[in-house]
C-alpha cells in the first residue's frame, strides 16, 4: 500500500510549499474561517511590505488593514506577521 506523502498546497512566488497531512488538516480547518477580504490581506502580507503598503495595494485605509490583521490573527491563532507567513 502506498502511504500518502506531502502534497503541494500552495505556491508562493517560485517556490511550492509542501505540507504533510496534519498541516493540511490544520489549514483546511482554519482558512475557511477567513472572509474573502481577510484572505486578500493575508496574501498581501505574504507579498511583503508594511501595513501602509498593503493598504495602498488593496485601496483601503491602514486602520482597515489593522482590523483585518487582528481578526486574522484571532482566527488563525497567530500573533505576528511572520507567524502568518509561516502558516501560509
Amino acid at each position: 500500500m502506498v502511504q500518502p506523502g506531502p502534497s503541494i498546497t500552495s505556491v508562493a512566488g517560485d517556490s511550492a510549499i509542501l505540507l504533510h497531512g496534519s498541516e493540511r488538516a490544520w489549514l483546511a480547518q482554519r482558512l475557511p474561517l477567513l472572509t474573502d477580504r481577510e484572505l486578500e490581506v493575508l496574501l498581501s502580507v505574504c507579498e511583503g511590505g508594511a501595513n501602509e503598503e498593503i493598504a495602498s495595494r488593496l485601496c483601503v485605509s491602514v486602520a482597515t488593514v489593522r482590523t483585518h490583521l487582528t481578526r486574522i490573527h484571532s482566527k488563525l491563532g497567530t500573533g505576528r506577521k511572520s507567524d502568518l507567513i509561516r502558516v501560509v
